[in-house]
């Protein structure tokens, strides 16, 4: 049942493990931050040695880790020695699938964020801007060094999904894809790849745009893609399609509205929309969405939406929704047609 306690355990033990979960979320934190994971690789090291090479103080790391093995991402032994378990591997920087990033980024704002989560129910005004004096995005601008970790972790969240989405987005015809807030090109990168004859654009804050360089000439892309800094509430470049993933969300019904609605001042009648987001179910599973909603809440005072919501600002954008496809990972892709 939805909602109901693990079983074998009560419901004031299921109550308790959730109110104390940000001590758990804290610890990997900490692991990820000081690059713990790294320092293991294949071996099995002392905390001495672990604090050492993290810069740590070993006896308070050893409170830390010792949690982490009990959460089943580190093993230890006798004398303090620990190692990586196949679950503590995806902290390693070089694993495939790392989340070290994410694990980074979310352990930081969004943590400080979601401790204002009771302001932000009372007052209606978003914590983060509370904590902070200004939004999620202008505060990005002018943090360079977290503005990084913040687009590192996207992109290695959006390996999650991609296959997903490449399976399910079908380009075949189209000229030029323009990629708004695509970050580092996680997304755009692969497509690019997939379909030789289309050319990119990624249209992203000054911030993101070295960083997305690096990415898409790695992927071998950078040729068929331009770089364009802006901001997406005024004017976006022209293209035959405009791809938003994980941008709406972000952001309030009517400013949400607003961005789709520069992306079909932008558009030439008869140009494809996709929107790449999580969408929340009426009522049960999955959970994930319904918890990044109060992330969204409390960082940025946007939201997830649900299907119809999501045809309802399309529509009042001046786009025509023509499909709703599920992926992966709880994430839909949403097509429409300017009108």
């Amino acid at each position: 049942m939805y909602g109901a306690s693990k079983p074998g355990l009560s419901h004031p033990e299921t109550l308790r493990r959730m109110i104390l979960g940000f001590v758990n979320s804290q610890a990997v934190y900490v692991a990820a931050k000081l690059n713990v994971a790294d320092a293991l690789g294949e071996a099995r090291l002392s905390v001495e040695h672990i604090a050492s090479e993290v810069g740590a103080e070993p006896q308070p790391l050893y409170r830390v880790l010792r949690l982490l093995a009990g959460l089943g991402v580190l093993e230890e032994s006798e004398d303090r020695i620990f190692n990586l378990t196949e679950l503590g591997s995806f902290l390693r920087s070089d694993t495939p699938s790392s989340v070290r990033h994410a694990a980074v980024m979310f352990g930081e704002l969004p943590y400080q964020s979601a401790g204002a989560l009771l302001h932000t129910v009372q007052t209606g005004e978003t914590a983060f801007d509370y904590l902070y004096g200004t939004g999620h995005e202008p505060w990005l601008e002018q943090h360079p060094e977290e503005a990084t970790t913040f687009h590192q972790a996207i992109a290695q969240l959006t390996q999650v999904v991609d296959d997903g989405i490449l399976a399910t987005l079908n380009l075949e015809g189209l000229d030029v894809l323009v990629d708004v807030g695509g970050g580092h090109g996680a997304l755009l990168a692969p497509l690019l790849q997939r379909w030789p004859d289309l050319r990119g654009v990624l249209f992203e804050q000054e911030s993101a745009l070295a960083g997305a360089e690096v990415h898409l000439r790695k992927a071998g892309v950078f040729a068929r893609c331009e770089l364009v800094s802006g901001d997406f509430f005024d004017a976006l470049p022209s293209g035959g399609a405009y791809l938003l993933k994980s941008v709406l969300h972000s952001w309030p019904d009517d400013l949400a509205e607003r961005i789709l609605r520069t992306c079909r001042d932008s558009a030439a009648p008869g140009a494809h929309l996709y929107i790449v987001e999580r969408t929340v179910p009426e009522y049960g599973e999955p959970l994930f969405p319904k918890i990044n909603d109060l992330i969204m809440l409390a960082v940025t005072g946007g939201r997830e939406r649900t299907a119809a919501e999501y045809s309802t600002i399309l529509q009042s954008a001046g786009f025509k929704p023509v499909d709703h496809q599920a992926t992966t990972q709880g994430f839909s892709l949403i097509k429409g047609i300017a009108s």
